[in-house]
């Protein structure tokens, strides 16, 4: 699993009851009863802490208030397999935790998540500088003891409000019923080699004849003269653009609302081309008319719910699907078109907000493209 979407966004994140950053490894391997029971209070504490989105503990990151926290990485890890024994062979039930070693920025870090779960977790017998039947929790960016209304309040919470909370899950949406909903997208596409569209002359045709061979010019009708550069234009679209939408399921037991979706998607040699459904080029015409320029005013007519933006590093885009109910899914209504000059997989680290939840939900989405060269000549554009 690719945890940098997840890392890069904690980074910028506050220390409190859903993370905090280490900038030195846990002493564990040969270390006595009372310097690893300090690692044990932290999971504890995480695991009965008050939240409703999963914890994270950062090893090998250095705090940085009001800005992105430093990585500085480590030179050991933990071993998953024995930490799971270490703490749960002393634990009144299981505790929910992983520690996952990764490579980020060139520097190894060690991510230990504690999702949300049963409560209260305390140890059966004293441990180096732990009580036995003592309640740790995190308390704001601080280890403390439960209060005894707290732990009567903690198996309640299970059962009545702390699961019941959206659970979102981004995706693409493809297919021609938009049913085909994906992690990874795959398309077939073609990139035509362009004339040099601005050199393609003006569309003159000739104009029609009446009787005696007398020219006849309509009041109404008129020669597009970019007929040429449009078509140009609409032949590379649909060749090269492939339409996508995207899409967030509500796993969930609650009501998501403010759904957000955005993404930073990274295109230094500006390989890709983002483009909204409603720029598509229609379908050049030769000769148009005013009416073909006079669109109906819509009082009920509805603001895009997707934003594009391209910057000198890539582009960034944003979704919006205000409310979505449990265990539901909400699609953008905006199509939006992708495409690429050479084949590869390009990745889409999204983030998800909603109202409801203290921390983004983060998660990786990919396209995948095979594509293939063709001419575009003046004959194509005369045919």
């Amino acid at each position: 699993m690719n945890l940098d979407p997840l890392i890069s966004a904690l980074l910028f994140e506050a220390e409190g009851a859903e993370l905090d950053f280490k900038r030195e490894q846990y002493s564990f391997e040969g270390a006595d009863d009372r310097v690893k029971s300090e690692l044990l209070k932290d999971i504890l504490a995480f695991a009965n802490a008050w939240r409703r989105t999963d914890a994270y503990i950062l090893i090998g990151v250095q705090e940085v208030k009001e800005a992105e926290s430093v990585v500085v990485g480590i030179s050991e890890h933990i071993d998953d397999a024995k930490l799971q024994q270490f703490v749960n062979s002393k634990t009144n039930r299981p505790v929910e935790f992983s520690y996952t070693p990764t490579s980020f920025r060139g520097k190894q870090i060690g991510v230990i998540h504690i999702p949300v779960q049963d409560r209260p977790t305390f140890l059966t017998k004293d441990y180096g500088s732990l009580r036995r039947n003592t309640v740790y929790l995190r308390r704001g960016s601080s280890t403390d003891e439960a209060r005894p209304d707290e732990i009567a309040r903690m198996g309640q919470a299970v059962s009545e409000g702390l699961k019941l909370r959206p659970l979102l899950v981004p995706r693409l949406a493809t297919g021609s019923d938009w049913s085909n909903l994906v992690e990874a997208a795959t398309f077939e596409a073609v990139h035509l080699n362009p004339l040099e569209i601005k050199s393609l002359p003006d569309y003159s045709p000739p104009a029609p004849t009446g009787p005696f061979g007398i020219q006849i010019y309509s009041p109404l009708g008129h020669t597009n003269s970019d007929f040429y550069r449009d078509r140009a234009e609409y032949l590379r679209f649909g060749a090269k653009l492939r339409p996508i939408r995207f899409a967030v399921h509500n796993e969930g037991t609650a009501l998501a609302s403010g759904v957000k979706l955005t993404t930073h998607v990274a295109d230094p040699s500006h390989s890709l081309e983002f483009s909204l459904g409603s720029n598509r080029p229609k379908k050049p015409r030769r000769e148009w008319s005013p009416i073909d320029h006079i669109r109906p005013v819509s009082m009920n007519q509805m603001a895009p719910d997707i934003e594009i933006a391209e910057t000198k590093a890539g582009w960034t885009i944003n979704a919006y699907f205000g409310k979505i109910q449990a265990k539901d899914t909400r699609l953008t209504s905006e199509q939006l078109f992708v495409g690429m000059t050479q084949s590869g997989t390009t990745e889409l680290p999204v983030s998800v907000f909603a109202d409801e939840l203290s921390s983004p939900v983060n998660s990786l989405l990919s396209l995948d493209f095979v594509i293939t060269e063709q001419e575009l000549t003046y004959d194509k554009l005369t045919s």
